[in-house]
């Protein structure tokens, strides 16, 4: 993923290998809806629920922030849950989730959809680095106003 960002001109840096490694990104804030490391990488839904107010309390101190970019289904679920227990979204099926699916919140947040960029859903060509870039463009024309 960090390739891709310096692509995209979201890094100064390739690559990602410390806290203190010198990578700075642009307007770019990356997160985790869950805060641990579960079992074998994969959360369920009581981890999603118990982490969900730290997630908010992140989301609230970003005054700048317009878009959100949801890699993965449950990040995405988590997100609306979010909004829904806001007053932003009255029904999580108003805002289904697939790579490249987006929704624009009353408060004029957009939350884009994104398959995760995990080494299985690359090796299995789920995802790949063109998507990923593609979205990234999309999601930059959102930032700007662009496509409301």
């Amino acid at each position: 993923m960090y390739p891709l960002l310096h692509q995209c001109g979201l890094s100064n840096k390739v690559d990602a290998v410390a806290a203190n490694d010198g990578l700075e990104l642009r307007d770019l804030y990356i997160t985790n809806a869950v805060k641990c490391l579960p079992p074998e990488n994969r959360p369920n839904a009581e981890e999603f629920a118990a982490c969900r107010p730290y997630l908010e309390t992140e989301l609230q101190s970003l005054p700048r922030l317009r878009v959100i970019i949801a890699l993965g289904h449950g990040a995405h679920s988590s997100l609306l849950r979010l909004f829904q227990s806001q007053g932003l979204l009255k029904r999580l099926a108003d805002a289904p989730f697939s790579h490249g699916s987006r929704v624009k919140l009353p408060n004029g947040l957009w939350l884009v959809g994104c398959y995760h960029t995990s080494r299985y859903n690359v090796q299995t060509g789920r995802m790949n680095a063109g998507m990923f870039v593609a979205l990234l463009d999309q999601v930059k024309s959102l930032a700007q106003g662009k496509n409301s």
